[in-house]
């Protein structure tokens, strides 16, 4: 009887390690996920913010130069790409501050219609020109957002040290 005991105790350890053993994987697994995803958002925010600055050389480029005619060259495709990363785990104000920067790159509101009016027949002709003060409006905007995005960083980044000792 004291034999079965004995097994019976040392199968009962066994088991318990075992799953205290698996909790612990888990655990470690859950912790590597995480904190890859992490490395993926803060990879996303540095994109995003590369292209806010892109944005704004050109910006300055064009109200600078009162270059008016053509296309500008103003892109959304990084925040289009990490748009449903930074909802998910930015804060509202950084968020804000970021969708400010994007409407009217997105909206087309950089640009102005012109309707011109020729002779008696009343046709109407019409042509969009880059709006100038709208660009330079927009810079302020692009600067925030960008400011913003790099608190949001400085947030993650500082958390994921603190917990390393560094």
């Amino acid at each position: 009887m004291s034999e079965a005991l004995v097994g019976g105790i040392v199968a009962l350890a066994g088991t318990l390690l075992g799953f205290l053993g698996a909790l612990g994987i888990r655990s470690l697994d859950i912790r590597r996920q995480e904190a890859e995803a992490k490395l993926q958002l803060v990879g996303y925010i540095t994109t995003v913010i590369s292209e806010l600055a892109m944005n704004h050389t050109i910006l300055i480029h064009v109200v600078e130069n009162k270059s008016n005619e053509g296309e500008l060259t103003v892109s959304d495709s990084a925040y289009r790409s990490a748009e449903l990363v930074l909802s998910r785990d930015l804060t509202w104000k950084a968020l804000e501050e970021v969708y400010k920067a994007y409407a009217p790159i997105r909206a087309g509101h950089l640009y102005a219609w012109i309707f011109v009016r020729s002779g008696a027949s009343f046709d109407v002709q019409s042509y969009r020109q880059i709006d100038l003060d709208a660009c330079a409006s927009q810079l302020p905007q692009l600067e925030r957002a960008a400011a913003a995005l790099r608190e949001e960083r400085e947030r993650l980044t500082a958390r994921r040290f603190r917990r390393r000792g560094i």
